[in-house]
């Protein structure tokens, strides 16, 4: 009876040894288990951190290039910062590790869906872009053209305005001596002289304004002393001066050649001086001509 109650013993002993061991087998796999899913975790969390830090420097560098995106860019960049570090802060949440999974999975498709947006936007630009370029560039050429077109015109006018003044021809100036009757004479001495008489032609100018014209004569003595009336009302502009003159009158001007003579008298009680007189012809305020006349001494 003895023996058979120690053998029963021993047998229990070895089953609950052998439970034992099996208990102890199967904590020792339960951990070996726990271990490679913590390390998975950690792996699956670093990617995740690196997939987010590169959507991070992909929307930084997205952000520069396009402005007229950067609102909806950077509004995406709060939202990966903010997954980043959610992730970061995890510890063994398999159930919330692959819901962050997929969310990063989500902010990959919506920034290829902004890349390409990005894309046609940078192309539009750059369209854009180079349509202003032609446009200006094409403004610049008109802006030369019509600068060259106004310079042009310009010295056209000048040249038209220039080639309106009256010119005096043929100017034949000198001292005449008249007779009772009229009669002119001309003469070379200043003793006999009474009037210097100064003829010339107002040669054709089919460009110049035809009209009313008025023609201003100025003579100077061998002092150079003014002849004549001395008044403002003689005075012509010329280059800005004022240019007081002997004696004006006014003719019809019809474009065509015309012969003019204009007189001054010799003033009461004074004779000519004997030398070189100086004759100038003004019109419009241009000079259009002259010329030079000498009086001599004596009688014969």
């Amino acid at each position: 009876m003895s023996e058979k109650s120690n053998r029963n013993n021993r047998i229990i002993i070895i089953v609950l040894l052998l439970a034992l061991v099996f208990s102890l087998g199967g904590l020792y796999k339960q951990k070996q288990d726990t271990i490679a899913v913590v390390a998975d975790l950690s792996e699956e969390k670093a990617a995740l951190q690196s997939d987010l830090s590169d959507l991070v420097a992909q929307y930084d560098a997205l952000i520069l290039d396009n402005d007229s995106m950067s609102e909806e860019l950077i509004i995406e960049r709060k939202r990966i910062i903010a997954l980043k570090d959610s992730v970061s802060a995890l510890q063994g949440d398999v159930s919330r590790l692959s819901r962050y999974r997929n969310e990063v999975y989500q902010l990959k498709k919506e920034k290829a869906v902004l890349l390409a947006q990005a894309d046609s936007l940078i192309i539009v630009n750059e369209t854009l872009a180079a349509q202003k370029a032609e446009v200006e560039a094409a403004l610049t050429d008109e802006k030369e053209l019509t600068s060259s077109l106004s310079q042009e015109k310009s010295n056209l006018e000048q040249k038209v305005s220039r080639g309106q003044v009256l010119n005096a021809v043929e100017i034949l100036a000198g001292a005449i001596k008249e007779n009772g009757s009229g009669n002119e004479k001309e003469v070379t001495k200043a003793k006999k002289a009474d009037r210097i008489k100064t003829c010339f032609v107002l040669a054709k100018n089919e460009i110049a304004r035809p009209g009313d014209k008025v023609i201003y004569l100025r003579v100077t003595d061998p002092e150079g002393m003014l002849i004549g009336q001395s008044m403002d009302e003689y005075a012509v502009n010329y280059n800005g001066e004022m240019i007081v003159c002997s004696e004006k009158q006014t003719i019809i001007y019809n474009n065509e050649a015309m012969d003019m003579c204009m007189y001054l008298d010799r003033a009461d009680g004074q004779d000519w001086m004997v030398g070189t007189y100086n004759v100038e012809v003004y019109a419009e305020n241009e000079l259009i001509g002259t010329s030079q006349f000498s009086l001599e001494k004596g009688l014969f």
